[in-house]
């Protein structure tokens, strides 16, 4: 039969080799909340094991009362490192560690004034199932994307809750116990189910880490940290996953907008201002653009839409409306002025490049610049890829 004793201390190696992790861990990923908090449940739950292993040694206060304490303050402090990894903001109160106030009372009785082992059992697994499900209900009530990205730590809480529920019942109707260490095979069957949860679990919170690790990688390679839109790479992906599903009937339309006189605006107000206006342009796009759309910053004043399904004289009205909109905008702490915009526009056609695509929107914006900006100009749909052609089609006076 399993030897319990044998089976604490392996419990609290393993805890205790965890908890140096997720300490390395913490301090090279301290961005990430909570991980110092999985530490410190680890090595809590490492203590109570080596205390209760050494119950018969050391005083009753400690290898009993002392260590249920510790072991369930380790297990429920997975709460409290859980809600700063989520970024949850609960109050205060909401943590089961107030389990602790009647296990420590239950658990004292039983140690001093009516001993029982048994007693003591189902209190200590009664208080932890409890613990647990309220974890998962609070692992479940979290908000997407962190309900998801936790999804497999509720499966783990919840696999260990319904083993020690099992325990629970079956030492309700167990005969009187003498002493844990010659319990049975469930209870050492429980203990060592200790050691999978531990590594189950710190491996659950390891692969949201890294998970997280991963997004911030994809984000900065994807997204231009100053505006927060997408960068010129991460629409050149885009773009050529929307221009592959023309031959299926979808339509893309290219807008290419550009300030005017922008250098006027870092040359007069300073750099700062400008970039303050390049947010809020940004923010203006971002809400402007149909959820099947993109809007990335292309390069310094220059920004560009990509709108699957949308036909040319949709994307004009749509570059309309903005071009209305920006006209409005002000940079805090500076009087700029009317900010204005020239916009190209270019519909695909089917066979053509990418690059052919925006360099038709480009030509037009160009053209929107040299006749006098502010204003709004469309490259012909039929023009051929191979002719390079740089006329433009004005849709009418934007003065």
């Amino acid at each position: 039969m399993l030897d319990i004793r044998t089976l604490m201390v392996v419990v609290a190696t393993v805890a205790a080799v965890n908890a140096a992790a997720w300490i390395r861990w913490s301090i090279r990923h301290g961005r990430f909340a909570g991980l110092a908090h999985f530490a410190v449940a680890n090595l809590l739950v490492a203590m109570a094991m080596v205390l209760v292993s050494q119950r018969g040694s050391w005083p009753d206060l400690a290898t009993t009362v002392l260590a249920n304490l510790l072991n369930l303050s380790g297990l429920l402090l997975n709460h409290e490192g859980i809600r700063r990894f989520a970024g949850a903001n609960w109050p205060w109160w909401r943590t089961p560690l107030w389990l602790l106030i009647p296990l420590a009372v239950a658990s004292s009785w039983h140690t001093f004034v009516e001993p029982s082992v048994q007693h003591r059992i189902l209190w200590n697994t009664g208080c932890l199932v409890v613990g647990f499900v309220w974890i998962i209900h609070d692992l479940r009530s979290l908000p997407e994307p962190a309900r998801a990205l936790l999804r497999p730590l509720a499966w783990v809480f919840g696999a260990f809750a319904a083993l020690m529920g099992l325990r629970w019942l079956y030492t309700f109707g167990q005969a009187p116990i003498e002493s844990i260490f010659d319990a049975g095979w469930v209870h050492a069957v429980a203990v060592l189910a200790y050691i999978a949860f531990i590594l189950m679990k710190d491996l659950a919170v390891l692969d949201a880490t890294v998970a997280r690790l991963i997004g911030e990688s994809r984000r900065l390679a994807e997204i231009d940290p100053l505006t927060g839109l997408a960068n010129r790479r991460m629409a050149m992906v885009t773009g050529a996953a929307a221009l592959s599903r023309l031959r299926t009937g979808d339509t893309l339309t290219v807008v290419m907008l550009d300030l005017d006189h922008f250098k006027a605006i870092n040359d007069g107000h300073g750099h700062l201002i400008g970039d303050s206006v390049l947010v809020e342009v940004a923010r203006e796009l971002a809400a402007s653009v149909p959820a099947s759309g993109l809007a990335a910053r292309f390069g310094g004043e220059e920004f560009i839409l990509l709108l699957p399904g949308l036909r040319a004289g949709d994307a004009v009205r749509l570059a309309e409306a903005l071009r209305e909109r920006l006209s409005g905008l002000r940079a805090p702490g500076a009087e700029l002025g009317r900010l204005s915009a020239s916009f190209g526009v270019a519909e695909a056609v089917p066979g053509c490049s990418l690059d052919a695509l925006i360099a038709r929107a480009d030509h037009a914006l160009l053209a929107a610049k040299a006749a006098g900006r502010n204003r709004v100009m469309v490259a012909p749909v039929a023009e051929a890829e191979a002719t390079r052609d740089d006329r433009v089609i004005m849709p009418g006076s934007q003065e």
